[in-house]
């Protein structure tokens, strides 16, 4: 009989983070259990050996660091998150969420993101949104998480004075990700196209050259 091996496995249904057991047996995958709500603590825990973000995560840290004098709004904090995410994968090649931003008509937008934060409008946001409502979990990005921690403030104190407005128009203008893709289709951009890291990568990278920032 050969030998099993098993993996954890992220996947995203229905908005929500999902845990998988895939079995290896003889170089071939088989799921070994049902898909299951993944929870905000395994999340934690597996975040530590290189397990990615989520968009909410990095929108409520925004919120819980800096939201309770600004007006941190929906359409803000998208244009946060995808920096934020935009700048790591421009010094690592690596991104920082495990969703890939989408081309929408005012600029690059995270479809869970979206999700969770469209019932609040254009209303500032105060406080960390939960997405579990059976415990009450709203997950960030915690201050002894050094390197994701470092990049968000880094972010805001390069961002954050600007108005929703102002970072929508930054992200949506002539050569930046969101353009490239718009442009490669005519400007009729079909429903939910992706912004690839092949395509972000280069953009972040030539805008740390221009601050005088070297990329690894």
């Amino acid at each position: 009989m050969g030998r099993k091996f098993y993996l954890c496995v992220l996947s995203e249904k229905c908005g929500g983070l999902f845990l998988a057991m895939i079995g290896l047996k003889n170089g071939t995958y088989h799921e070994h259990m049902a898909l299951r709500p993944f929870s905000w603590d395994e999340a934690s825990t597996l975040r530590g050996i290189g397990i990615m973000a989520t968009p909410i995560q990095i929108a409520n840290t925004f919120i819980t660091r800096f939201g309770e004098n600004t007006d941190l709004s929906h359409m803000k904090l998208q244009k946060l998150v995808f920096f934020a995410d935009g700048w790591q994968v421009g010094f690592s090649g690596v991104p920082l969420v495990n969703e890939r931003p989408q081309v929408w008509r005012y600029g690059p937008v995270f479809r869970s993101l979206y999700n969770a934060l469209t019932g609040y409008g254009n209303t500032p946001i105060k406080s960390a949104v939960v997405v579990n409502p059976f415990t009450g979990s709203a997950p960030i990005v915690e201050r002894n998480d050094d390197n994701d921690s470092r990049l968000i403030d880094w972010i805001w104190n390069k961002y954050g004075r600007y108005s929703a407005m102002d970072l929508s128009r930054e992200t949506h203008a002539l050569g930046t990700p969101w353009h490239t893709m718009a442009e490669r289709h005519n400007f009729a951009v079909p429903f939910n196209l992706e912004i690839p890291n092949e395509v972000l990568e280069p953009y972040f990278r030539s805008l740390a050259s221009a601050d005088g920032a070297v990329a690894t």
